[in-house]
């Protein structure tokens, strides 16, 4: 599968929240994800450009995503997506563990999840950073009508991975532990 994604700043959640419902947006999930990034301990699949995680949506299910063939194209991170589903967050990451990979990273955000037709909007709040949201569709046409109905085309925009984008404007965090305090 291919993921076509682009993010996208300085918006209000309830706002966002208020007119994608009034698009007819359909709320999917709402709450906290961990998430875990693997790799080898020579860091193979980081060096490739390449990315291999575990990710818990609490209460509901867990996913293990390997991402690779990373480029971009009309504003938008393009990635070759795989995606298994796994009955648990722990098991998932032993069994890698137990292949010889290392967990690499360890984060949380909250996510809420919404559906608009064919494709998937976002909104994503991490700790000590402002929220932003994240469109997913079949194409950078398809995110760029959503953007246009949100009223959301003169926000800053970017393809960057969160990792990036943390270097880029939040410098003195690391997406590593990156947790909300309890």
């Amino acid at each position: 599968m291919k993921e076509i994604e682009r993010k996208i700043f300085d918006i209000d959640p309830q706002e966002v929240t208020r007119k994608l419902l009034d698009l007819g947006a359909k709320k999917t999930f709402s709450g906290l994800v961990r998430v875990r990034y693997l790799d080898t301990v020579d860091a193979k699949i980081r060096n490739r450009g390449d990315l291999l995680r575990v990710r818990q949506f609490e209460d509901a299910h867990t996913e293990v995503v390997y991402k690779t063939n990373k480029r971009i194209e009309e504003g938008c991170k393009i990635y070759d997506e795989y995606t298994l589903k796994s009955e648990s967050f722990e098991d998932a990451t032993e069994l890698f563990e137990n292949l010889g990979f290392a967990v690499c990273c360890t984060y949380e955000k909250n996510r809420t999840i919404f559906k608009l037709k064919n494709a998937e909007v976002v909104i994503d709040r991490y700790p000590k950073m402002d929220p932003f949201i994240e469109i997913e569709a079949g194409d950078a046409k398809t995110i760029d009508e959503i953007l246009n109905r949100l009223g959301l085309t003169e926000n800053e925009s970017s393809y960057e991975t969160i990792n990036e984008l943390i270097k880029r404007k939040y410098s003195d965090l690391d997406l590593n532990n990156l947790i909300f305090e309890q």
